[in-house]
């Protein structure tokens, strides 16, 4: 009875301790059709027996359809409890369930479609030449398009990875960056068997590479930024 007590005692505590909502779907409905949760063995070698908040047990038969949990309801934090860690469906070396975080999935989509907006806020200032600067970092030809097909294209980029735009955007090295690609364009700098050069310098074989080196030789920065950028 007091194993009984302590095990009721640490679910009230694990109650209090979670709130949300989530969701226990079929990994790939077209494949399964159903599958039923009852007591399983753990990876620990203990039996983990199904049981409501009353000790009774449970059998739970999963479909295709989607199963909300509100973890909030004890039965439901239990069920949710019991099914994450099962050996075979969720944590088998092809699992057929899949649990879903909904507020966590929320809060994520919402943090992403922010990021979207504030980088899309910066993008629209962009024009002229710093935008075909920033666009060449991002690997967009700038030679043969327009503004507006540049700026459309970073947009495209920026929908698919945002965090990728924004780090390019703040990064220390970004107007370096941005000299170093248009120098390549305009023929200042030059590629040889892999090699980077400036006239007959080599200055690494790699972009990173031709990127320290550029910073440290800050005393050419000027020269550099006039013979390519007014040229």
């Amino acid at each position: 009875m007091a194993t009984r007590g302590r095990k009721r005692t640490e679910t009230a505590t694990a109650k209090k301790s979670q709130a949300g909502v989530v969701e226990i779907r079929m990994k790939n409905p077209k494949r399964t059709g159903s599958v039923t949760v009852r007591d399983y063995t753990g990876s620990d070698g203990e039996l983990r027996e199904f049981k409501d908040k009353y000790g009774k047990q449970r059998v739970r038969k999963y479909t295709r359809a989607v199963v909300r949990l509100d973890l909030s309801n004890e039965n439901d934090l239990l069920e949710f409890e019991h099914v994450k860690d099962h050996p075979i469906y969720v944590n088998g070396p092809t699992p057929i369930l899949e649990i879903v975080d909904v507020e966590k999935k929320a809060e994520e989509h919402i943090a992403q479609k922010d990021l979207e907006a504030e980088v899309n806020y910066l993008i629209k200032k962009l024009g002229g030449h710093e935008l075909k600067s920033f666009a060449r970092i991002l690997g967009v030809n700038v030679a043969t398009n327009s503004d507006n097909v540049i700026k459309r294209f970073i947009y495209d980029i920026a929908e698919e990875d945002p965090d990728h735009v924004m780090e390019e955007y703040n990064h220390p090295d970004r107007s370096l960056k941005e000299l170093l690609h248009a120098g390549r364009e305009q023929g200042t700098f030059t590629m040889k068997n892999g090699v980077w050069y400036f006239n007959t310098t080599p200055m690494g074989s790699s972009f990173d590479q031709a990127l320290v080196w550029l910073k440290e030789n800050e005393d050419l920065h000027p020269t550099l930024r006039k013979q390519i950028f007014d040229a």
